[in-house]
């Protein structure tokens, strides 16, 4: 079985509770799975495979993200890798917006050279400024909490897939 880097960084700890769920079934499908923050992710190139997760702010991946991608692209080059991104507004937003956040996502996934990547729901501690709801077009009514593990679980069983045995 295959020992799987699942680095991540995070804002508000989404990004974290959902990258423990995807290291739980990884590690039930039997890889050894290191689940640690990307500042602590020193040496992708001894894994067998990557996977990396971030949240999306100013509808773009975190700099976080984009600068070890961009440090650690010949260590990744040829792994299994793949790429999950969290927002709140994913999905709820006005197209445009959304189409934003899926383009953003796609970039950062190519340049690491992954097979699979996905945007998750996220939350916020607070309700969005009228102005600023009006302005991405956010329902008044939307949840603060949009997280969805279930989505992460399902998506978790497509990553097992993508793994060396």
């Amino acid at each position: 079985m295959a020992t799987v880097l699942l680095g991540y960084c995070t804002k508000t700890g989404t990004t974290k509770e959902y990258a423990e769920i995807l290291g739980q079934v990884l590690a039930a499908a039997g890889h050894k799975v290191d689940v640690r923050p990307l500042a602590e992710a020193v040496n992708p190139g001894s894994y067998d495979a990557v996977v990396l997760g971030a949240p999306i702010n100013g509808l773009r991946p975190v700099p976080e993200l984009l600068s070890f991608i961009a440090a650690n692209a010949r260590k990744l080059a040829g792994k299994p890798t793949a790429l999950f991104t969290v927002s709140y507004m994913f999905g709820k937003a006005a197209r445009g917006f959304s189409a934003i956040m899926e383009k953003g996502t796609t970039r950062a996934a190519a340049a690491m050279g992954a097979r699979l990547s996905m945007i998750l729901p996220g939350r916020i501690a607070a309700p969005m400024p009228a102005l600023m709801r009006l302005m991405f077009g956010i329902p008044r009514d939307l949840l603060l909490d949009r997280r969805n593990p279930d989505g992460m679980k399902a998506w978790a069983g497509t990553v097992v897939g993508i793994l060396p045995r």
